[in-house]
């Protein structure tokens, strides 16, 4: 990929009012991630058109799949699970990984706060939309 379409890519990413982006191909991968920790900016994070996080309360974020595919929240390199309930998290932070036609999607925090409820089990099939974690923000 030439310079000029990387820095269109960066700037259709910035200008989409997206909290976190996340492009995988052969020889490229971007993962992006902006926006303000502020509890009150957002009730909804979009990416591209799809919303990956809801609030169910004012205080509580879901965090949903956006991928039909085997969720994956066990951290082979810690030889524990990357959330449990109860874990503070960061913005940005991985809370499991799904498998998605053989390629490895990271699910993300879009905020800081404490995992109040892990919804799947490790190596478990999940479903567009499904809620898998929820946070307190």
């Amino acid at each position: 990929m030439d310079e000029n379409n990387f820095l269109k890519i960066i700037e259709l990413i910035i200008n989409s009012g997206a909290s976190y982006a996340e492009l995988k191909t052969d020889s490229l991968y971007i993962k992006a991630l902006k926006g303000s920790n502020d509890k009150q900016s957002f009730n909804k994070i979009k990416i591209g058109d799809e919303i990956c996080c809801t609030k169910e309360r004012s205080d509580i974020m879901q965090i949903k799949s956006l991928y039909v595919g085997v969720i994956n929240i066990f951290n082979r390199k810690t030889n524990d699970v990357y959330v449990k309930i109860g874990s503070k998290v960061k913005q940005g932070q991985i809370l499991g990984i799904i498998m998605f036609l053989k390629i490895p999607i990271d699910i993300v925090s879009p905020a800081k706060g404490i995992v109040t409820e892990v919804l799947v089990k490790n190596n478990e099939m999940v479903e567009y939309g499904q809620v898998l974690f929820k946070i307190k923000i």
